[in-house]
């Protein structure tokens, strides 16, 4: 396997680096792989906001929508622990516990700082170093 382009190398930090990340850069190249992390961070802020609103308003089935997707999104970057928070929610959704659903919900904010940190390690995000502001998603 290839050795991560030296332009993009990641910087140490709390997030650390990603294997999935890499082996994107090393399949599609850095041009694209910067197009589909910022396409990816864009995604997950937005869809945290939209099961942070969808949980507020009670609005389960929203809820367990923007949760299947983010499931997905997070999973094909190999964002493991965001992958499995959002299969929890999907499933309270579907199995009727809206409590546990909201209460889960609460959590996806501070999971997707974690994503949008290692992200921004690989200085691929707008926004970079944003991630741990006051409102945006911190961690």
């Amino acid at each position: 396997m290839p050795a991560k382009p030296e332009s993009i190398s990641p910087s140490v930090g709390r997030a650390g680096s990603n294997p999935v990340f890499d082996n994107i850069i090393n399949v599609v190249g850095e041009e694209r792989a910067a197009q589909l992390f910022e396409h990816f961070t864009t995604d997950t802020k937005e869809r945290a906001e939209r099961i942070e609103h969808a949980s507020a308003a009670g609005d389960v089935a929203i809820l367990q929508k923007e949760a299947h997707d983010l499931r997905g999104t997070a999973g094909h970057f190999g964002f493991q622990d965001l992958c499995d928070l959002a299969g929890e929610i999907e499933t309270a959704c579907r199995g009727g516990d809206a409590q546990r659903a909201h209460d889960l919900a609460r959590r996806v904010q501070q999971a997707a700082g974690a994503v949008l940190e290692t992200a921004a390690t690989y200085g691929l995000s707008k926004g970079e170093g944003d991630a741990g502001k006051s409102g945006d998603f911190s961690t």
